[in-house]
């Protein structure tokens, strides 16, 4: 989605920022949703830093802001410092922390720095579901679930009358 907000820059392809917390975790996250704090770090929604190859990044008070697409932080015309992203060797194994933060676990191996990193600045990345359809598919896929219940159970009322009436038979 198109922001135009110039503190906002989503990732083309692989990779996670690295941001850090109050405590000095280290998380990793998709969300390229930053601002700047009172202190003039680029920090997550959540109040994370985000972290550049220096640390911290640190705009200042800048007047003018800028993300590029290789990753460089640009402030008041000067590049300041380049968004640390990196890549995991199983990143379904990483482990949610709050809203958008997520924690390396052994499973998913250690972080690995991107080389080439491809940023799309003043755009943050969507989600690919679209609700309605998926309440759509689940609507419909209950129903099927129904008919085929109602078919069971009119075949076990029919094998029931079957059996009872060959039983008076014999």
């Amino acid at each position: 989605q198109v922001t135009d907000n110039p503190f906002d820059a989503a990732i083309v392809g692989e990779g996670y920022f690295a941001v850090q917390d109050g405590a000095g975790n280290i998380y990793y996250t998709r969300s390229g949703h930053f601002q700047k704090n009172g202190e003039g770090q680029l920090v997550t929604e959540d109040g994370m830093l985000v972290l550049g190859d220096g640390g911290p990044i640190e705009v200042g008070d800048a007047s003018r802001f800028a993300i590029t697409e290789n990753g460089n932080v640009i402030a008041d015309g000067a590049v300041v410092d380049m968004f640390q992203v990196v890549t995991f060797e199983n990143p379904t194994y990483l482990r949610q922390v709050g809203r958008t933060a997520l924690a390396v676990t052994p499973q998913s191996g250690a972080p690995v720095p991107v080389e080439a990193i491809r940023l799309e600045p003043g755009v943050l990345e969507m989600s690919n579901v679209n609700v309605v359809e998926e309440m759509v598919r689940m609507v419909e896929a209950h129903r099927a679930y129904e008919s085929a219940s109602k078919v069971l159970m009119t075949h076990d009322e029919l094998t029931g009358k079957l059996i009872s009436s060959y039983g008076r038979t014999s």
